[in-house]
């Protein structure tokens, strides 16, 4: 709603305060729409410590659902006949007529695999934080995706295109809008079709929808719908419009895919990691985007979105297969 409040405010509002500055009222409206939503979080949204409580509950159910199976596992074994060699257990030497007296192995076997426990232990914990680094590139590449296509849309549509500011924060925001839709479609399609897979679907179509930034796109697109001042800002509208939806909705599934991996006890440090992240992607893609079309025009705007939107689907793909992976071959994390 961000940017339709300051169509609103610039179009509406400003012509009647003559006196401030033209980008003062709509940041103004901004801010009291900011401070409506802290209120409205506030009443509506649930506390910390609820928050903790709700996913201890979740995580403690989660490992006795685990425990479970593997007893169940271990109760299928002992079912079944083991051969055992008696010489490995008990010792009998030769008597000669006196009572046998039985020596059992000494303990120090037993004891001897703590080191190798420990090296295996650390060599999964390196692993898993490994994957979970995987996870933070995946979810900044997205993030550069979804705040380069927030900046640029507006900026080309304004520079390339001749489009007001008003028209294009009006396009902008119904662009953005379409993620409701699209999350409730998505809750509809969970009862029968997987995360992963709906992962998988919505970034490649995001992908493919980069290549429609491509000039070559563009000139396919005039050539075959003649009207009189035809340009190609439907195709960055329409990128706009779709992409940002999809690759929202695939943020989401990779964020609660890398909470499910880490676990409540890496949850504190993986939220400060997508944190920083979060906060570097949108700081830097916002005005490399801008000069993107600057120097080079939405051609090298839809090359970058085009490699980065393929790097993601790799990094993505790769973070959920070996999340998987570990999971299989050790359980919950």
């Amino acid at each position: 709603l961000g940017p339709i409040v300051s169509s609103f405010s610039l179009h509406y509002v400003a012509p009647h305060l003559p006196s401030l500055d033209y980008n003062v009222v709509p940041a103004a409206m901004l801010c009291i729409a900011h401070f409506g939503i802290v209120v409205l979080c506030w009443c509506l949204l649930p506390s910390v410590e609820e928050t903790v409580r709700e996913e201890k509950m979740v995580e403690d159910i989660r490992r006795l659902a685990t425990l479970a199976a593997v007893s169940f596992r271990k109760g299928d074994m002992r079912t079944c006949p083991k051969a055992v060699n008696k010489s490995e257990v008990l010792e009998q030497p030769e008597t000669n007529g006196s009572t046998p007296h039985y020596q059992r192995h000494s303990r120090r076997a037993a004891i001897r695999p703590s080191r190798t426990t420990q090296i295996t232990e650390q060599h999964e914990e390196f692993r898993v934080l490994g994957v979970l680094g995987i996870y933070v590139v995946a979810e900044t590449l997205l993030l550069f995706s979804t705040g380069a296509s927030e900046s640029a849309t507006l900026y080309a549509l304004q520079v390339d295109y001749r489009w007001s500011p008003m028209d294009g924060g009006y396009i902008i925001g119904l662009c953005i809008c379409g993620y409701a839709p699209l999350a409730l479609m998505v809750q509809w399609l969970r009862r029968c079709v997987s995360d992963a897979a709906i992962l998988a679907n919505s970034l490649v179509l995001a992908a493919a929808l980069a290549w429609l930034l491509h000039p070559r796109v563009c000139t396919w697109f005039e050539n075959h719908w003649h009207a009189p001042g035809r340009t190609c800002a439907p195709l960055i509208i329409t990128f706009d419009a779709l992409a940002w939806p999809l690759l929202s909705l695939v943020r989401g599934i990779v964020e609660g895919f890398s909470y499910d991996f880490a676990g409540i006890a890496r949850a504190n440090n993986l939220s400060a990691a997508l944190t920083v992240a979060t906060s570097l992607s949108y700081a830097v893609s916002s005005p490399l985007a801008r000069w993107f079309i600057t120097t080079g025009g939405v051609a090298r705007y839809a090359l970058a979105q085009i490699i980065i939107n393929g790097l993601a689907v790799a990094v993505c793909g790769l973070a959920v297969t070996l999340s998987r992976t570990g999971r299989t071959a050790g359980g919950q994390h």
